[in-house]
C-alpha cells in the first residue's frame, strides 16, 4: 500500500494531466457526439445509399490532405472512445463517430454491424429523437 502512495506521490502531474484529459474530453463528448449522430442521414447505412467517397469531386491535391485530417480525428476519436469505456462518457457512440470518419476497406459493413448492435442503435435512436431527427435505417 505504501508503494503505491509512494508511486501516486512521484506521478502527481500524470495524474493531474489524466484527469484534466478525462475531464475535458467528457465534456467535449457531450456536444461532439450527439451532434455527428444527429447530422447523419437517416440513411446513412442503407447498402448502396451513398458513394462514401470522401470528397470525390476534389482536386486530389486538396482531397488526399482532407482524407489525411478526417483519419487524424478519426482515429483520436477511437482512441478517446476507447478511454471513455473505462473513465466517464459514451464511449460506444465515441468509437462509432470515430469509425464514421477513418476509411478502411469494409468500412461500411462494419459500421453497420456496429450499429446495429440493439444498445447501440438504441442509444443513437434516442439521441436523434430527442432532436427531432428520424431513427436510422439499416
Amino acid at each position: 500500500m505504501a508503494s503505491v502512495l509512494n508511486w501516486l506521490q512521484n506521478h502527481e502531474v500524470l495524474i493531474w494531466f489524466l484527469l484534466t484529459a478525462s475531464a475535458a474530453t467528457f465534456i467535449l463528448s457531450i456536444f461532439i457526439i450527439p451532434a455527428i449522430i444527429i447530422n447523419l442521414p437517416a440513411d446513412y447505412f442503407v447498402e448502396g445509399r451513398y458513394s462514401h467517397r470522401f470528397a470525390e469531386h476534389l482536386n486530389p491535391l486538396i482531397r488526399y490532405p482532407l482524407m489525411l485530417v478526417k483519419n487524424i480525428i478519426g482515429i483520436a476519436l477511437i482512441v478517446l472512445g476507447c478511454t471513455m469505456l473505462l473513465t466517464p462518457g459514451p464511449g460506444v457512440a465515441t468509437i462509432v463517430a470515430g469509425l464514421i470518419f477513418v476509411n478502411f476497406p469494409r468500412k461500411y459493413q462494419a459500421l453497420r454491424w456496429l450499429v446495429g448492435r440493439k444498445p447501440v442503435l438504441k442509444t443513437i435512436n434516442w439521441t436523434r429523437m430527442k432532436s427531432g431527427k428520424a431513427k436510422l435505417i439499416l
